[in-house]
């Protein structure tokens, strides 16, 4: 969460600021925010049981890419779509805002659709009794 509020509040000063200090914090903050990858695969592993962990983590690669992939080309979509030979600031920052809405359903996920699990599995593990499987194989 605070990973996610952290991303959402630099990319906003990355877009809106020009303070050439402020920038150099708000690229600080945004690395920082980063690490939330990290904490992600972590979640991943309390989700999941063993056996589909390795799904999990190619689930949460893709969808990061998957992103990306989408991001890239709708800003230059929008960027085009001024029907200008060059691109205004403002046209950017307009087209930019795409980030702050990819940012801020991030920290609405966070928020609404991750619990925290404090470093234990959510997973039901199913346990075998092997006496009782034996005596109803036997009967």
């Amino acid at each position: 969460k605070i990973c996610a509020a952290l991303g959402l509040a630099a990319t906003w000063m990355i877009i809106y600021l020009s303070n050439t200090q402020l920038l150099q914090i708000a690229f600080f903050i945004l690395g920082f925010s980063a690490s939330g990858q990290t904490i992600g695969f972590a979640t991943i592993a309390e989700h999941f049981k063993k056996q589909f962990v390795g799904v999990g983590f190619g689930l949460n690669n893709t969808l990061l890419m998957a992103v990306i992939t989408i991001n890239s080309p709708l800003i230059g979509l929008l960027l085009d779509s001024t029907n200008q030979s060059t691109a205004s600031l403002n046209e950017y920052l307009s087209a930019f805002n795409v980030l702050i809405i990819t940012a801020t359903i991030a920290l609405i996920t966070a928020i609404f659709f991750i619990k925290e699990t404090y470093c234990k599995s959510v997973v039901d593990f199913t346990i075998l009794n092997p006496t009782s499987t034996t005596k109803e194989a036997n009967t």
